[in-house]
C-alpha cells in the first residue's frame, strides 16, 4: 500500500512537470520563429548535463559529512527525489530525499543534514553569482535604484515599523516551550555527532559555484537564440543568480515558476525588447524542464535495466 501511495504521488509530480511544460509551449508559440533552436538545443544538452553534475554533488556533501555512499545511487536518489519539487508546497523533493536516502543506508538525521548544509552552500554559491550584476550598467542601475527608494524619507517609518515588529516576534520566539521542539533539537544536535572532512565539503562549495557559472552560460546560449537580445557574459551570470534566488525564496511556489522568469525579464530587458526577455526567460524554462525530465527518464530506465538483469540473474540461478 505504501509503495502504491509513493507511486501515485511520483506520477503527480511528472504529470504537474508535464502540464507546466505544455503551458509553456503554449506561451512561448508566438515567437517559435524567430528562435534558433540550434541553441536551445545545445542548451538542453548542457541542462541535463547540470542536473546530472548536480545530483553528482551531493555525494560529495554526504561524504563531507562522513558518509560513504555509491556515487550513481545517490545521484538517483537526488534525481528521482527532485522531480517532487513540482508539488505544491516546495518541500516534497526534500522531504522524499530524507525518505528514499534509506535506502542508501543513511539515517534521516544525518540526510537531513547533508540538505541543509547542500542548501547553504548553493544559496551561498548563486550569492557569489548574482554579485557578478553589479559592475554591469544594469547593477549600477539597481544600487541607484534602491538607494533612492531607501534613502527616501516616506520609506524609513515603514521600514522602523518593520523592524520593531520583527523585535516583537523574536522576542515572543524566545519565550517558547522548547522542550515541545525535540524535533529541532535532535536535528542541530546532529552536527555534534558528524565525522566532518572539510575537504569534500570544500570541493562541493566549488563544485556549486561552478555550476552557477555553467547554468548562466547556459542562459547565454539561449539568449544568443532570441534575435534582439545582447547581453554581456557577466551580466547574465548575475541575472541568473537573481532570478534563481527570487525563486528560491518564493516559499510555496512550485520549482519557484513564475517568479523566476519574472525576476530574469527584470533583468533582461534594458538589453533588448521586453518580449525579447519575456521569450528568454520562458524558454530557458523550458529547456531546463525538459532536461529535468530527460535526467528524470534515465534514472527511472537505469533502475528499471537493473531490476530486469537482477531478475535474469535470479532466474538463471534457480534453472541451475
Amino acid at each position: 500500500m505504501k509503495k502504491r501511495f509513493k507511486q501515485f504521488i511520483f506520477g503527480i509530480a511528472i504529470a504537474t512537470a508535464c502540464i507546466a511544460l505544455g503551458k509553456m509551449c503554449n506561451q512561448v508559440v508566438s515567437v517559435l520563429r524567430t528562435v534558433t533552436w540550434t541553441w536551445v538545443v545545445f542548451a538542453v544538452t548542457g541542462l541535463t548535463l547540470y542536473q546530472l553534475l548536480n545530483a553528482s554533488i551531493w555525494r560529495d556533501v554526504i561524504a563531507g559529512i562522513g558518509a560513504e555512499v555509491p556515487r550513481g545511487h545517490a545521484m538517483r536518489v537526488w534525481i528521482e527525489s527532485e522531480s517532487m519539487k513540482w508539488l505544491p508546497g516546495g518541500i516534497w523533493g526534500y522531504g522524499s530525499r530524507v525518505v528514499n536516502a534509506r535506502k542508501l543506508g543513511i539515517r534521516p538525521e544525518l540526510a537531513s543534514a547533508s540538505l541543509a548544509i547542500e542548501l547553504l552552500l548553493t544559496i551561498v554559491a548563486w550569492c557569489t553569482a548574482a554579485l557578478w550584476i553589479l559592475p554591469t550598467d544594469r547593477g549600477k542601475y539597481l544600487i541607484d535604484y534602491l538607494s533612492d527608494r531607501f534613502l527616501q524619507f516616506r520609506v524609513f517609518p515603514w521600514s522602523l515599523a518593520g523592524g520593531a515588529l520583527l523585535v516583537l516576534i523574536l522576542l515572543r520566539a524566545v519565550k517558547m516551550d522548547f522542550t515541545k521542539l525535540t524535533w529541532a533539537r535532535r536535528f542541530l544536535g546532529s552536527f555534534h555527532t558528524l565525522d566532518w572532512k572539510p575537504q569534500w565539503l570544500l570541493r562541493s562549495a566549488v563544485s556549486y559555484w561552478g555550476l552557477c557559472l555553467l547554468n548562466g552560460t547556459l542562459l547565454w546560449l539561449v539568449t544568443w537564440a532570441i534575435p534582439g537580445l545582447t547581453v554581456p557574459w557577466p551580466a547574465i551570470i548575475g541575472a541568473g543568480g537573481i532570478a534563481w534566488l527570487a525563486g528560491f525564496f518564493a516559499i510555496g511556489v512550485p520549482g519557484g515558476i513564475g517568479v523566476r522568469e519574472a525576476a530574469l525579464v527584470g533583468m533582461l530587458h534594458p538589453y533588448g525588447p521586453v518580449e525579447a526577455a519575456v521569450a528568454a526567460a520562458m524558454v530557458f524554462r523550458a529547456a531546463q524542464m525538459v532536461a529535468e525530465l530527460l535526467a528524470l527518464g534515465g534514472s527511472l530506465f537505469y533502475g528499471w535495466r537493473k531490476n530486469q538483469n537482477a531478475l535474469a540473474i535470479s532466474d538463471a540461478s534457480v534453472i541451475s
